[in-house]
């Protein structure tokens, strides 16, 4: 996959109206809104599954059009899709930035041929929802996250929250399709107001030819953390945890994958429990080469709480998986089977399931390969590449 050009920028009118005269597309198009700017993902190192997303939507339509919100610079692309730089990057306009986004989408479907427009969120869907009504385009709106339990982020604000509250219902009742990621979100969908007829059971993919076991022996005492470095996704725990696990494994490593608001106060824990031979901290890595590469060496993965695309990637890896028992987690690591449960966030229940797996890499390696089954099972990009297409369709031809 192609890598995002992140220091290549424009003026945001221009590039906007340049995409708008050069790219005219005959037949159906699609929009696709974000509902974060685009570097968000460039930063994380996810660039190339955005990517696949917006690349596998030319299956459908013969245009699509990425409005990424408050971002201001443009990236290289597929021949076919236009990556718009949309809104104002100043946190005083957030929310004014969504009349932006209305009259943006709004102009795609008069003037462009845009048939569906799809938000990858109920926040962005907003917009979504306002400029189908404004034209009679239909709706897709994907829900990822069950916003109740993101209200826990300590970095969220109270403003957004309540606008989140406001917003999820009424976009929910008005999308026309509602693809969601497990049966959580399913349930935190219909609670919050979507047509059950309208859900679609859309889970992540990952691509299991990018994420493999690899020949070469793991690392026998190496522990991998994943994912952006909040308390949601308790990084902290795992350092919690690894001061218990190194007083019986005291050649045990923890590597911390990912950059995030607690870095800082992470690393000063660190120091505190005198665990800098045993804790690494890695930043941002690549997610084409580096985090591949991570995972295949790793001997366990170590999820605490949050998970996302990583718990599945660490699984098409052949990981051993200690994962809280929240979410979606829960429907799809079987304890003893393909890894293991424990509370969320309880730090001696996640360092004893490192050293049980630390312990038996005979066990270990058994669970591993059990994952990798149930990701070649049930999230192929080849099945999600169908799903994707099917549910288009439908929307279109109802």
């Amino acid at each position: 996959m192609r890598k995002a050009v992140a220091d290549r920028s424009e003026p945001e009118s221009d590039g906007f109206q340049s995409a708008m005269a050069t790219n005219a597309a005959k037949g159906s198009n699609l929009a696709i809104i974000l509902n974060y700017p685009l570097q968000n993902q460039v930063d994380v190192g996810h660039f190339d599954v955005l990517q696949t997303q917006f690349d596998n939507s030319l299956q459908s339509f013969d245009h699509v059009f990425v409005v990424s919100p408050r971002d201001s610079r443009q990236y290289p692309s597929t021949p076919g899709v236009t990556i718009l730089s949309n809104g104002w990057a100043h946190p005083l306009l957030y929310y004014f930035a969504l009349l932006k986004d209305i009259w943006t989408l709004r102009k795609l479907v008069r003037k462009k041929g845009v048939k569906v427009i799809r938000a990858m969120a109920p926040t962005s869907g907003f917009a979504a929802v306002i400029a189908a009504k404004l034209t009679g385009a239909k709706t897709v709106v994907s829900v990822h996250t069950d916003e109740d339990l993101a209200k826990k982020d300590e970095g969220r604000r109270f403003l957004r929250n309540l606008f989140v509250d406001a917003i999820v219902p009424f976009v929910l009742k008005r999308a026309d399709c509602v693809p969601v990621i497990s049966g959580h979100i399913r349930d935190y969908a219909v609670r919050k107001g979507a047509r059950e007829d309208r859900l679609v059971f859309h889970p992540n993919f990952v691509d299991t030819h990018q994420f493999h076991p690899d020949s070469l022996p793991r690392k026998a005492n190496q522990v991998l953390f994943v994912g952006r470095l909040s308390k949601v996704k308790g990084a902290q725990e795992a350092i919690e945890a690894m001061a218990i696990v190194v007083k019986k494994k005291p050649d045990a490593k923890l590597l911390i994958a990912g950059r995030g608001e607690e870095e800082d106060a992470l690393r000063q824990r660190v120091r505190q429990l005198e665990l800098e031979k045993h804790v690494q901290f890695l930043g941002r890595v690549d997610h084409e080469t580096q985090l591949p590469k991570l995972m295949s060496e790793s001997a366990v993965f170590l999820a605490p709480q949050m998970a996302g695309f990583t718990l599945i990637e660490a699984m098409s890896s052949g990981l051993a998986i200690v994962a809280g028992d929240v979410e979606w987690s829960r429907e799809t690591i079987k304890t003893g089977e393909n890894g293991l449960l424990v509370r969320a966030g309880s730090v001696p229940e996640c360092a004893d399931a490192v050293l049980k797996l630390l312990e038996a890499p005979e066990e270990a390696e058994r669970m591993g390969k059990a994952a990798r089954r149930v990701a070649e099972e049930r999230f192929s990009l080849t099945a999600w590449k169908a799903r994707e297409k099917s549910f288009y369709e439908n929307v279109m031809h109802p």
